[in-house]
């Protein structure tokens, strides 16, 4: 017995036998499969697919054995992009709303090969730097991406944006910590941009941004992070963590003369300084609120790397917060429960945000748990904060928790 999806004659029968079936994941898994000659065919004459079902189709991620990757990899003919990219073209389907589709899909926290289609698809229709400015605020959350392409697809648009003059330099430096960890070329490129964003002194928010990329582990980043703070008339920071510079990128700093002093000298001149007066106290860093532009970057960062301190209490405070929307944290969720399932660095934040988007989850029953088992004071707080998310995941409107103290 032939079965009701192959080849894609289900869609047939829909339109003109009355056929009803239930548009669910299967029903879009098998769209997918529609043979070459009959997708190329319904592309031009289904309006309901062009209207409606192709766009409910790109929200779906697939499985190791059925995706759009895998598809246009294996199946002979032409492929999915090259029949969409004709379609834009021909204008049977506009090329805003693919060009949406594919960056909504790349948030969603696909797994790193089936979100490679919606790259390549993105990079495909060749978006103008206009078009790209559009949509330069969900291009600044995928800096936060898992996904290494998809990083380096945002970085590469946003770069066209900052050369057109159209980069919305605000927002780009509240998203862009999280790709200066990544590659080397991406990390370069974020530099390069926030070179004519840079403050006048050595306390603004481009400073914080190249002490982060002054981290990584390629030297040529560690450089040009050197040279970023240099500019920002912020040289006496730069020396102030010249030891945890790689030696390449001292050596050639030194030789540039933006590291006046050794290791030797350096310690020398500290420990002077220690005898003579005492080292004042670091300038206070300006405090910036979460906000719905950059919340999702900052969010994904904050739970990648487990921070604590002044940025997880702003972000305690945003989720409690009685105008947020944490609607935009949604691409999160699978990755905030494999991360509370497997107890990886970041749980506790992993743990709020499924709080406040999917109270329900076991994931958060289980780490609740954890909570009232391991019963610290820091535990104490999360469950607290949890516990006030779930009870008002829809109308939230409450006072943020003190912060326990001591004594």
């Amino acid at each position: 017995m032939i079965h009701w999806h192959n080849n894609g004659f289900f869609r047939l029968a829909e339109l003109y036998d009355g056929v009803q079936l239930e548009h669910n994941d299967d029903y879009f898994l098998a769209l997918m499969n529609l043979n070459t000659p009959l997708r190329q065919a319904l592309l031009r004459h289904d309006q309901q697919l062009r209207d409606e079902l192709l766009w409910q189709l790109l929200t779906v991620e697939g499985t190791p054995e059925n995706s759009l990757t895998n598809i246009d990899k294996f199946m002979p003919g032409t492929t999915w992009q090259e029949d969409l990219l004709t379609a834009t073209h021909e204008g049977l389907i506009p090329k805003e709303r693919l060009l949406d589709a594919c960056l909504d899909a790349l948030a969603r926290d696909f797994a790193a090969y089936r979100a490679g289609w919606f790259s390549r698809m993105y990079t495909a229709l060749t978006p103008t730097a206009a078009e790209s400015a559009q949509r330069q605020g969900a291009l600044v959350n995928l800096l936060g991406s898992s996904v290494g392409a998809t990083v380096t697809l945002a970085v590469k648009q946003l770069l066209a944006v900052h050369r057109a003059g159209l980069l919305d330099t605000d927002r780009f430096i509240h998203g862009c910590a999280p790709a200066l960890l990544t590659t080397k070329a991406n990390a370069l490129a974020v530099l390069k941009i926030l070179e004519s964003a840079c403050a006048t002194g050595g306390d603004g928010p481009v400073t914080e941004l190249a002490l982060t990329a002054l981290g990584h582990t390629h030297p040529q980043v560690q450089v040009a992070a050197a040279q970023l703070l240099v500019r920002c008339n912020a040289a006496e920071t730069l020396h102030q963590h010249a030891q945890s510079l790689s030696p390449v990128a001292r050596q050639e700093l030194e030789e540039a003369g933006l590291l006046t002093n050794t290791e030797e000298e350096t310690a020398q001149h500290t420990a002077g300084l220690e005898e003579s007066y005492p080292v004042p106290a670091s300038p206070a860093q300006p405090v910036t609120p979460f906000s719905q532009q950059d919340a999702y970057a900052r969010t994904l960062h904050a739970m990648q790397e487990a921070v604590q301190g002044l940025e997880s209490e702003l972000l305690f405070h945003w989720l409690m917060s009685e105008n947020r929307d944490t609607s935009v944290l949604k691409p999160l969720t699978r990755q905030a429960e494999e991360r509370i399932r497997e107890h990886r660095a970041g749980h506790q934040i992993a743990y709020l945000i499924l709080s406040a988007l999917e109270p329900e989850n076991s994931a958060v029953q289980e780490y609740e748990q954890h909570l009232a088992h391991e019963k610290t004071p820091v535990n104490q707080r999360i469950r607290e904060i949890g516990e006030r998310l779930r009870q008002n995941a829809h109308t939230p409107c409450w006072p943020p928790p003190q912060t326990p103290t001591g004594g």
